[in-house]
């Protein structure tokens, strides 16, 4: 199942790095945007709110249920955040099928509120994302973020593709909990 997963990972980073990014200056941020990428495939992008949620139809629902600060600290890593973040969201598998693995979402990672990415960072979580099936949901999965500057509110990017190669975004505005 680590195998798995791990494959599945590189497979993603190595689609994510190929695709680049195709951002225009003029687009309505609030509001779903389809573009065409120079490669022809397309994409859409959309910002939220804690606690409202994404739906791409027919593959799959997500919403970012709160994120929280941890005062834990993994004592073998050598990261050194400012802060730890707790994100905890549920997705819904609507119809996403694929002969490699059921729909498993995680974000792809959270911007502090100086604009800084953070990073993942080995914390203790309660739920882990798991690939789920066509008609069930992962209710409360755990992402653990480290974050350089103390923020009151932190952006929780996704950004996945489904079986036709389509690059779905979103990004949710989340208030931090301390």
């Amino acid at each position: 199942m680590k195998k798995k997963l791990l494959i599945l990972g590189l497979i993603m980073v190595m689609a994510f790095t190929a695709c680049g990014d195709n951002k225009s200056k003029d687009e309505d941020p609030t509001k779903v945007a389809e573009n065409k990428k120079e490669d022809g495939k397309k994409t859409s992008k959309k910002e939220l709110k804690a606690g409202e949620t994404w739906e791409v139809e027919g593959q799959w629902k997500v919403t970012v249920d709160s994120v929280t600060v941890t005062k834990e600290r993994n004592e073998y890593s050598d990261k050194k955040p400012e802060e730890v973040v707790i994100v905890k969201y549920t997705y819904e598998n609507l119809g996403y099928e694929s002969d490699i693995q059921d729909l498993f979402i995680t974000p792809s990672g959270v911007i502090d509120g100086k604009g800084e990415m953070g990073e993942i960072y080995p914390a203790n979580i309660s739920v882990y994302p798991k690939p789920t099936p066509v008609g069930a949901k992962t209710v409360d999965a755990e992402e653990a973020f480290g974050i350089n500057n103390a923020s009151d509110t932190v952006k929780v990017i996704f950004e996945i593709y489904d079986v036709n190669s389509t690059q779905h975004k979103a990004t949710f505005e989340c208030p931090v909990t301390k």
